[in-house]
């Protein structure tokens, strides 16, 4: 990550939490009962485990892109830091799309979690930024318009919670690897864990040892719905465990 990128960070994480907190100051509260908002709360969060677990699902299926070159890096024999390396992983980078490059890093990481301990809150933020604002901006599109939808405020809130669930997909998927930069994060994920709250460290490693199971990283509840939507999926032949694997 470069300085520009550095500097640019601080305002766009403050943006974001200052758009959530008005989302949350402008949803009409007087319409929940605190079962209601806990209900709507869980729900929401359920939905973005889910739909994370798909897309996480989806990419790690998705066989890398030899003609580009991927296969060499993925097979390299030599040291991943050495110039040689660098070189061919610039050259292969340069003309790919970024669907490529995260196809391959899905694929990296399950050989070696290693380098997403390393990385700083802000590197995992800029991933779904994108995505997870533009939840909060409709969040308050609805509450400030009094859209004529029944229950709108908690769908406002269900989008609210589904943002923050899509923006800390991958934070929470480091905390739970012991990121060094986010020690706090680790500790949260720790404290959920023994709780019996989220996913265990057993159904994770698991999932980089088999590929068939535990793609849900936000709290893993929805796990028992993708774990069996990618065994059919692997039945019927519409999924190949050689392209989990990297293989041609």
């Amino acid at each position: 990550m470069n300085i520009s990128s550095d500097k640019l960070a601080p305002p766009l994480i403050f943006g974001y939490f200052a758009l959530l907190f008005g989302g949350l100051w402008l949803v009409d509260w007087s319409q929940f009962t605190w079962f209601s908002g806990l209900i709507t709360f869980y729900a929401a969060l359920f939905l973005a485990d889910f739909i994370s677990g798909l897309v996480h699902l989806f990419i790690d299926y998705q066989p890398l892109n030899y003609a580009k070159g991927y296969g060499e890096l993925y097979d390299y024999k030599g040291k991943r830091n050495s110039d040689d390396f660098n070189t061919k992983k610039n050259r292969v980078f340069s003309r790919s799309t970024v669907f490529d490059r995260e196809v391959y890093f899905f694929k990296i990481h399950h050989r070696n979690a290693g380098p997403c301990v390393n990385r700083p809150y802000r590197d995992f933020f800029y991933m779904t930024c994108v995505p997870a604002t533009v939840f909060i901006l409709i969040s308050i599109a609805l509450s400030v318009f009094e859209a004529p939808i029944p229950g709108s405020a908690y769908l406002a809130f269900a989008l609210l919670v589904f943002s923050i669930g899509v923006l800390h997909t991958d934070h929470i998927h480091a905390w739970v690897h012991g990121s060094k930069t986010m020690p706090w994060g680790v500790s949260i994920a720790r404290r959920v864990q023994k709780l019996k709250l989220m996913y265990s460290m057993k159904t994770h490693i698991r999932h980089h040892q088999e590929g068939e199971s535990g793609f849900c990283f936000i709290i893993g509840h929805a796990n028992f719905l993708v774990d069996a939507i990618c065994r059919v999926l692997l039945r019927m032949g519409m999924i190949e465990k050689r392209h989990w694997l990297g293989q041609r």
